[in-house]
């Protein structure tokens, strides 16, 4: 069994390798070209999974190259697994490229990882966590092991995992906790956020981000 890796040195590209040591990664970027590098070189390799890390944030200038097209590139040719965020229906640049680019067997969800986005931030500067935004994401290490279901055959399609709901203020002071982070978690009170429906329900995010130490 072939696994390839796109976008490995990313936040969740690194955990995906870590718990696919022997999946062929690429030095290739995506251009959006029709003779795109990447894809050549995975044509020559002939994987028989892709798990797709690549995705761009936000105001990024190939948004919708790359959440929303690539996505259906790699799918038309190998059998794909494919992040999406947990909010795709929300009213963002962002989440609309998201949702465009579902296709294959997707893991929807929100992610977090010590080493990355908006723990890493906590873990150097004091910051704001929201008390009214509901949140019920994962670890990128946990989004590995759904991808690991996936190709024993476990999901297939959509696949929402999550762990017990918390507030994203709590999700802040639990990382703060659990690392011994001497940054503070400052109350913020935007507009309520209601977490997505999970399934399969994981551990506490607590038990979750303890596997990091």
């Amino acid at each position: 069994m072939l696994v390839a890796v796109l976008g490995h040195r990313g936040m969740l590209g690194r955990r995906v390798l870590e718990a696919f040591p022997d999946a062929v990664t690429f030095d290739e970027r995506y251009t959006g070209k029709q003779h795109d590098p990447l894809l050549e070189a995975l044509k020559d390799v002939h994987p028989d999974w892709v798990i797709n890390c690549i995705g761009a944030l936000f105001d990024e200038p190939d948004l919708w190259s790359v959440n929303a097209i690539l996505p259906h590139r790699l799918h038309h040719r190998w059998r794909l697994i494919q992040p999406s965020t947990d909010h795709v229906w929300d009213d963002s640049e962002y989440a609309r490229s998201k949702h465009l680019g579902e296709c294959g067997t997707v893991i929807r969800c929100a992610i977090v990882d010590p080493d990355g986005g908006m723990l890493a931030r906590a873990r150097e500067a004091d910051t704001v966590g929201d008390v009214n935004r509901e949140w019920n994401g994962i670890t990128t290490k946990w989004w590995a092991r759904i991808a690991g279901e996936v190709i024993a055959g476990r999901y297939s399609g959509l696949v929402t995992p999550g762990s017990p709901t918390i507030s994203h203020f709590d999700l802040l002071e639990t990382a703060r906790r659990t690392f011994g982070w001497q940054t503070v978690t400052r109350v913020g009170s935007p507009r309520p956020w209601t977490a997505s429906p999970a399934d399969p329900l994981l551990p506490p995010i607590g038990e979750q981000l303890a596997e990091y130490l």
